[in-house]
């Protein structure tokens, strides 16, 4: 028997998915400068006018490819996640499993599009909302993690936010300044204070 044959709306969907993931390794290899629509087509293998048909800006392109790399992200770490023993622990294996998704390569794709977004008014307007959900999403998680702790805790959704702005900060530094930017006491005092907001009064 042969295969079944793709509905347009298949064929249209896995090209943009090409594209998506072209930009991704492209900006994680290059950076956002050496990132083109030219060779982003290339490693897609589609024309320079498919591409455009699809993200007519090299903005639209980027956001849309950091929006499809986050997704990829929570969708790999979802099912990490939800296997975290419960107990005493369980927040301290929560911030060793955020620092594991900030060092993956696509975190650091994520990362150009920041830098690059200070000095580009129209990318910055574009990928802000990007940002925000993104980080909705972990404050989110961590509810999810310990409803308990978050609603009896005040100071619980705050304390969680700067974990991840460290965790994030620490992986600017690695990016910079290489391994011994993060330091194991480092990560060890984040998972005191996840521990600490996360158990019940």
């Amino acid at each position: 028997m042969s295969p079944a044959r793709r509905t347009q709306a298949e064929r249209t969907a896995g090209t943009r998915a090409r594209i998506l993931d072209a930009a991704v390794s492209c900006l994680a290899e290059r950076g956002y400068a050496g990132t083109t629509v030219e060779e982003v087509a290339r490693r897609a293998g589609v024309s320079l006018g498919a591409e455009r048909h699809h993200f007519p800006s090299k903005i639209e392109l980027l956001t849309h490819a950091v929006r499809h790399l986050l997704e990829g992200l929570a969708a790999d770490y979802r099912g990490p996640f939800a296997a975290l023993p419960s107990g005493p622990g369980r927040a301290a294996a929560a911030v060793r499993l955020w620092w594991e998704s900030f060092q993956d390569p696509r975190s650091y794709a994520a990362l150009e599009i920041y830098f690059a977004s200070r000095t580009d008014p129209a990318l910055r307007s574009a990928f802000t909302p990007v940002a925000s959900a993104h980080g909705a999403n972990f404050r989110a998680g961590a509810r999810l993690l310990f409803p308990e702790a978050a609603a009896a805790n005040p100071r619980f959704d705050v304390t969680w936010d700067v974990i991840v702005d460290v965790l994030q900060g620490m992986a600017i530094g690695r990016v910079l300044f290489g391994e011994g930017a993060a330091s194991p006491e480092q990560l060890a005092f984040l998972e005191a204070l996840a521990e600490d907001a996360s158990r019940l009064p």
